[in-house]
Parts: structure tokens; sequence; C-alpha cells
């Protein structure tokens, strides 16, 4: 099993988090996992943190997953 973790403060509340995938979303949870990385799992992944208790948010770096066969 892959993880990539993303975090972030957030003050007063917990930040809430979304990942994107070449640009489209697939979760909204501070971990992305990937239970077996196969070729379809290669792609750009990026995290968004968001503060909701303002209009807060921050963009990861850019996770680039390339698959060697």
């Amino acid at each position: 099993m892959n993880e990539i973790e993303c975090n972030a403060s957030c003050t007063p509340d917990h930040c809430t988090y979304t990942w994107a995938k070449d640009g489209k979303f697939i979760g909204n949870t501070s971990m992305l996992v990937l239970p077996s990385v196969q070729k379809e799992n290669a792609g750009s992944y990026q995290c968004t943190a968001r503060n909701p208790a303002s209009t807060a948010s921050e963009t990861s770096h850019t996770v680039f997953v390339e698959i060697l066969i």
C-alpha cells in the first residue's frame, strides 16, 4: 500500500482536504492511498487544504507518479 499525506494548520478549526489527479477530483481526506500502484495510477496529484473558518486555501506541490514497466 502506498500513502501520500497532506497536512496543514488551520485555526480555529481543522482543515478540509481535497485530492485531484490530473486536475480531476478523486477524494477528500488528508491521506491519499494507492492500494496497489498500477499503470492507471500514473499521473500528477495535488492536495488542496482549506480553512473552513475563512476563505484561505493552499494547494500542494504536484506529486508525479510514474510507472516503470
